[in-house]
């Protein structure tokens, strides 16, 4: 997954009040010519492109167009956001940023194309006796990947299974950062750090709503508060008890009810789907703590102890 093609850093103007700084335009990638889709959300649509030039494969994710102003202005801001997220980091799991542009109000991103199937999907068809350790290896690099997140001063904020990818060999990425921003010990905080950190700590969503997958979400997340590396590891840990149990492990499909079964603190991690260390149970209990001071102190943390489980000759 590693990136073979350089360019020059380049300017792109957000038009919100900051600018971000990509390594290139696409302009100054060259022609690239599309190949097809790879799928799409709310805020826009991704495709499998090559440049000319070099015969690079990138993935294009391209703003929905919207008539309404009110409409398209999040969606612009999220996927420059998402950018600026890509441009600062730096880690084998985490597809790199290749360009931007903005051009008659659209954004489009070039990053780095990552082969592979969503861990869920991965996991429903993985077979043979050293699933769990292949599994585990795929978490770990995830985990990894997150940790650096927030050592860059960001926080993911919809980490789940649809999100991490795998490919054939087992390595892994994280991937969409379009709700990616700067963590703030409270909602009302004013940015701090000067404009290239004003653009990640800009409120876009309204105060109070939810943002994320709300089956993944920590329960401050839940409440629309403010959210730091603590709130990505309970969702982490979420995403690794469903994918270990086969189920979510609190009920509720309407947020006051998923509220009340966090805040009980009884995480439903009975029937595992595979066999795996048992002492992963408690570590993913802790990560699901209502309480963010009761979680792990950090990502790392929980890659060294899936790691370590991971390398036990039994699973005891």
């Amino acid at each position: 997954m590693q990136t073979t093609h350089r360019t020059r850093p380049a300017t792109l103007d957000v038009g919100a009040r900051v600018r971000v700084e990509p390594r290139a335009t696409l302009e100054e990638l060259g022609a690239h010519e599309l190949l097809g889709p790879l799928g799409g959300g709310a805020m826009g649509r991704v495709y499998l492109a090559r440049l000319r030039a070099t015969g690079q494969l990138i993935a294009l994710k391209r703003a929905r167009g919207s008539t309404s102003a009110q409409r398209r202005w999040p969606a612009r801001a999220r996927m420059l956001r998402e950018a600026h997220a890509l441009a600062r980091l730096d880690h084998p799991a985490i597809p790199r940023l290749v360009g931007a542009a903005l051009r008659d109000g659209l954004v489009t991103i070039a990053m780095e194309y990552v082969p592979g199937l969503a861990l869920d999907r991965w996991l429903a068809t993985a077979r043979g006796p050293d699933v769990w350790r292949r599994l585990a290896a795929a978490l770990v690099q995830a985990a990894r990947a997150l940790a650096t997140v927030h050592d860059a001063g960001l926080i993911h904020r919809d980490v789940k299974p649809a999100n991490v990818l795998v490919d054939r060999r087992g390595r892994a990425a994280l991937i969409d950062f379009g709700l990616a921003r700067a963590p703030r010990a409270h909602a009302d905080d004013e940015p701090r750090g000067g404009p290239r950190d004003a653009f990640l700590s800009l409120s876009i969503t309204q105060l109070g709503a939810v943002v994320g997958t709300p089956r993944f979400c920590a329960p401050e997340q839940l409440r629309g508060e403010a959210c730091d590396g603590r709130s990505d590891q309970f969702s982490f840990c979420a995403a690794m008890a469903a994918l270990l149990y086969a189920r979510d492990p609190f009920d509720g499909d309407r947020i006051d009810a998923r509220l009340r079964s966090i805040a009980a603190s009884r995480p439903a991690l009975v029937g595992p789907r595979l066999a795996f260390p048992t002492a992963l149970r408690s570590l993913i209990a802790r990560g699901l703590a209502a309480e963010p001071d009761r979680r792990h102190a950090s990502m790392r943390v929980i890659a060294d102890a899936i790691e370590a489980c991971a390398q036990r000759p039994t699973l005891a």
